[in-house]
């Protein structure tokens, strides 16, 4: 084996996909893995304050063990202090992440963060090689940082995470806008990215800001925003948001860092629970559309706008949809009008509520697709057909990344002709994502069946004690152990139908084996997966028992294309 110092390339590409606590341990292993190791960690620097003291200013929280809490709190040995120290190390961040914790305002917390105010404008100032700042939380933003983001020679684009609509720190600066304090808004032209939560109208019925004036006033203070992502989940009681009746908002960190969306360029906006009050003007004549690049919707639903703004999307190429849908409805009304609108995807995404081919069709610069429908116990989950599977390849001939449903057939077997369909199809595929259903339906059908059995075992016991009270018999009735017979049979046919139903290691087998078997070996796809499983569900109180059971069955299986003809399929479980 060669030393490490012989292959620093090598090293290079593992440490380039390693977290922060792996490249931290790196550094200390010897002096190629430190120089190798040390620009990517400080490429992206996470100050964090350790406790609500106002004592630490800190990143990475592995830099401290947790057995030795006074080198924890040990200033010298802060990221900050290690920044502001080394010219070196602040000339390699490009990204400076501010994060707030939860309940990080304590009593020292003006004075505090007017030092900290200085500080952090002067550490701006001294990395000349930063591009992307990061606010997380309703951190307030002062005067001195955003005057040293405008001073500097990179022009660092300001990212604003997690924020509140109308509610900033009382202190001399406020950085949300907040129409009804009837304060004067500052425009921040140099925000980027927005990530802010809008409560319904009915939540303050004292100051009754509706939703347009919002927007307005967004769009006025922010006029270069490229990613708006607003929230406005209702506050209600469902078996999601907690016990309390307040929401749990754990996913608004989730925007990713223009440097790595080459595939999604330009303007992004991001809806979750937004409902169309009397803003519909705003959307259709008053929104950006012509610079709106990526859209996505959900998980909660934004009743109404798909089927207000369809025809006003021009240049869209990426469109998510992730919504929890209801039992009722398969598909959402305005969707295959939406899609059908405009023809410059290139991602498509719908969870929970899918389009129909035909208007997926309308796309044929599509290079990544993924349609997954909810699996319900009282009917049958839509998957493509044949003429689908082949209407798509036809109509979208670049796709490069696909995920969709498969079936299995009532006996627990493969559906070979659709399996066979899409292996002699999409011959530009790199990735590849089956979801196969758990065979709900079939559950619910099986303890219908003990249900029922244990009532007529009931019945038949209560007429059998009734009869030897009565006549002081033993006879027994045959026709009745014929029926036992038969409903016991019923019961284990469907528990077996559903125990097939399962992915299995041995299924997984099958399934890579037709299918690589089938598709011709000079295709770019040498690997696919399998899974079962679902997480966009949303129930009001219990769960019901197919949920929990579906959480106990769900499985991942990686399958890897053989070398050789004469080899089998590999399968990995994730």
């Amino acid at each position: 084996m060669k030393r490490p110092e012989e292959i620093p390339y090598v090293w290079d590409l593992i440490f380039r996909a390693s977290p922060p606590e792996v490249l931290k341990i790196a550094c200390e292993v010897c002096k190629l893995f430190n120089d190798l190791a040390t620009p990517l960690l400080y490429r992206s620097a996470i100050l964090r304050r350790s406790g609500t003291t106002g004592e630490n200013w800190d990143v990475l929280p592995i830099d401290f063990e947790e057995e030795d809490p006074v080198k924890a709190r040990d200033v010298e040995s802060s990221l900050f202090n290690r920044l502001c120290g080394s010219e070196k190390l602040r000339a390699r961040t490009r990204e400076l992440i501010v994060v707030k914790e939860e309940g990080d305002w304590g009593p020292r917390w003006i004075n505090d963060y007017s030092i900290f105010d200085s500080l952090l404008a002067g550490l701006v100032e001294g990395m000349p090689n930063l591009s992307n700042v990061y606010f997380e939380g309703d951190w307030p933003v002062s005067n001195e940082v955003v005057i040293a983001l405008g001073k500097h020679g990179k022009s660092p684009r300001l990212h604003l995470l997690n924020r509140e609509y109308g509610r900033e720190p009382r202190r001399r600066t406020c950085f949300m806008p907040a129409p009804y304090r009837k304060r004067k808004t500052i425009v921040r032209p140099i925000v980027r990215t927005l990530d802010i939560r809008v409560t319904h109208l009915d939540h303050y019925p004292e100051t009754h800001v509706g939703h347009d004036t919002i927007l307005r006033e967004l769009f006025h203070a922010y006029p270069n925003l490229e990613d708006l992502r607003i929230w406005a989940i209702p506050y209600q009681r469902t078996g999601i948001t907690g016990s309390d009746g307040m929401p749990v908002l754990s996913n608004f960190l989730n925007f990713v860092s223009p440097e790595n969306t080459s595939d999604v360029p330009g303007s992004m906006l991001s809806l979750n629970g937004y409902v169309l009050w009397h803003d519909v003007s705003f959307w259709r004549e008053q929104f950006p559309w012509h610079k709106l690049r990526s859209l996505s919707l959900g998980p909660y639903e934004c009743p109404r706008f798909l089927e207000s703004v369809g025809s006003c999307v021009q240049n869209l190429t990426s469109f998510t949809i992730t919504q929890f849908c209801k039992r009722t409805a398969m598909t959402h009304a305005g969707l295959d009008a939406f899609l059908s609108s405009f023809s410059t995807l290139e991602r498509l995404t719908a969870k929970g509520y899918v389009p129909s081919v035909q208007a997926v069709a309308h796309h044929p610069h599509l290079k990544h697709l993924c349609l997954h429908a909810i699996e319900y116990p009282d009917r049958e989950r839509p998957t493509l057909s044949l003429a689908e599977i082949e209407l798509l390849d036809q109509s979208c001939p670049n796709v490069i990344s696909l995920d969709i449903d498969i079936n299995s057939n009532m006996d627990g077997t493969w559906p070979d002709p659709i399996i066979d369909s899409l292996a002699t199809r999409f011959h530009n595929l790199n990735q590849f994502f089956i979801h196969v259903e758990l065979g709900i339906r079939r559950m619910e059908l099986e303890w219908q069946l003990r249900f029922q059995l244990g009532r007529q075992l009931n019945q038949r016991t209560k007429q059998d004690l009734r009869a030897q009270f009565d006549n002081y018999s033993d006879d027994s009735d045959d026709s009745m152990c014929e029926m036992d017979a038969a409903d016991t049979q019923d019961y284990d046919e469907c528990r077996d139908a559903w125990n097939a139903s399962v992915l299995t290691r041995s299924k997984a087998q099958d399934f890579g084996e037709r299918f690589f078997g089938r598709r011709h070996e000079s295709l770019a796809l040498k690997k696919m997966t399998l899974r079962t499983g679902e997480t966009l569900r949303q129930f009001s109180g219990q769960l019901p028992d197919y949920a929990l059971d579906e959480d106990h069955h769900q499985r991942v299986f990686e399958i890897c294309a053989p070398s050789d003809k004469s080899v089998e399929v590999v399968v990995k479980e994730l």
